[in-house]
């Protein structure tokens, strides 16, 4: 699927932007402290994109979410967002008025300003239920449609995948393409061994996953709370742990599964258990859960049989963090598999803001092939089928 977007979709070298403006969806929903931005990360990275339009004699809208707000909610204006854009680019961007009412669409394309930007996308009720006069109004303000919103893509919100049906010239920025390739390199013909390192609160969330993958990929570790799942399909006995029991006859079908192609699918050996979340202090380490006690990270033992594999894989894909991540105390085995995954020289694959942001803070992110930019796009992707906002831009207007 990925492969054969990539031979077909339109990237910005293949656009003429001299003279023109183009739509370009980005995902800035940024962290915010005080209506400030917290991390530019999301930001910067779609400079790129924006410095090569600009570059070739074009001009931008930039649109973008931010938050969940219900309606207008100025603390969830998209000001502070362009004022970062504004610094980072070194330009002047204009934030576009909410109300479209009176509006003329035209005015926006013929702006004098390289750089215009809508207010929250979030504010249009037609962004998330879908609405007509909306998508035509945006499409008759710019010339030619660039998603580079790999973060939203896995939505069929208004921006990503109604409005490109609208415009005849549509493609992808750089960062969906970079995205795109990484995903590619792990889905088709990916070197061997291949460890998938799967955690998170839900084995419902990674269902579609693993069934995908487990034809694929040689080893799987599990941890996080979802691993307390599959070790009650298995009879264990879990204590209080977290267990989705409307998912015990799926993890138990994935684990035969598992069996019946011979893979490696390792569950935690050992448990970082508490009786309160909130008395880290009080935490103790065992192979069995004892009633009233709950895993919150994997234990020693674990950490030391997943870096076994993890230093003999040559392909890894990582979503999901082993434990309750935030809680410093209960995030020492993310941290440890972190350390271990950027070590390894396998190409790497990671998904998920738990699992990048121990990464980062471990100062190691440089030493993976690649760092999603969206968690639930990322999912999206490793379940086989593509992202709809992706898709469509193969489509015919």
């Amino acid at each position: 699927m990925i492969k054969r977007i990539l031979d077909h979709i339109r990237t910005l070298p293949d656009f003429d932007f001299e003279g023109k403006r183009a739509f370009v969806r980005v995902d800035f929903n940024c962290p915010m402290d005080r209506r400030e931005v917290a991390d530019n990360t999301r930001i910067a990275s779609t400079i790129p994109t924006i410095r090569y339009i600009l570059d070739h004699g074009g001009r931008v809208i930039i649109a973008s979410h931010l938050g969940r707000p219900e309606g207008y909610e100025e603390e969830f204006s998209i000001k502070p967002v362009a004022r970062e854009l504004g610094r980072l680019l070194s330009e002047e961007v204009r934030v576009l008025p909410f109300d479209l009412g009176g509006e003329d669409p035209g005015s926006w394309k013929d702006s004098e300003n390289r750089v215009l930007m809508t207010e929250n996308l979030r504010f249009y009720s037609g962004e998330t239920r879908g609405d007509e006069d909306l998508a035509a109004f945006l499409s008759e303000t710019a010339d030619i449609y660039i998603n580079d919103a790999f973060g939203a893509s896995h939505r069929k919100h208004l921006s990503v995948y109604a409005l490109p049906g609208y415009f005849t010239e549509k493609g992808i920025g750089f960062l969906v393409e970079k995205e795109l390739k990484a995903f590619c390199k792990v889905l088709k013909d990916p070197e061997k061994p291949y460890t998938v390192i799967m955690g998170g609160s839900k084995v419902s969330d990674k269902i579609k996953v693993l069934e995908h993958l487990l034809p694929v990929a040689d080893q799987f570790l599990i941890g996080g709370a979802m691993a307390y799942t599959l070790l009650k399909a298995k009879g264990c006995d879990v204590g209080a742990s977290r267990v989705e029991k409307d998912r015990l006859d799926t993890a138990r079908r994935i684990l035969e599964e598992a069996e019946h192609l011979k893979k490696d699918f390792i569950l935690p050996v050992d448990h970082c258990l508490v009786k309160t979340v909130d008395r880290p202090g009080e935490k103790i380490y065992s192979r069995q859960i004892e009633t009233g006690y709950m895993g919150v990270d994997i234990g020693p033992e674990t950490v030391r049989l997943f870096s076994a594999f993890i230093r003999k894989a040559k392909t890894i894909v990582w979503n999901g963090p082993m434990g309750i991540f935030e809680i410093p105390d209960y995030a020492v085995g993310t941290n440890r598999v972190a350390e271990e995954v950027s070590r390894s020289g396998a190409y790497t694959v990671v998904g998920g803001g738990d699992s990048v942001r121990a990464l980062r803070a471990l100062g190691v992110g440089d030493e993976v092939g690649h760092m999603s930019t969206g968690g639930g796009a990322s999912l999206k992707l490793l379940e086989g089928n593509g992202l709809p906002g992706i898709n469509i831009l193969l489509e015919s207007p």
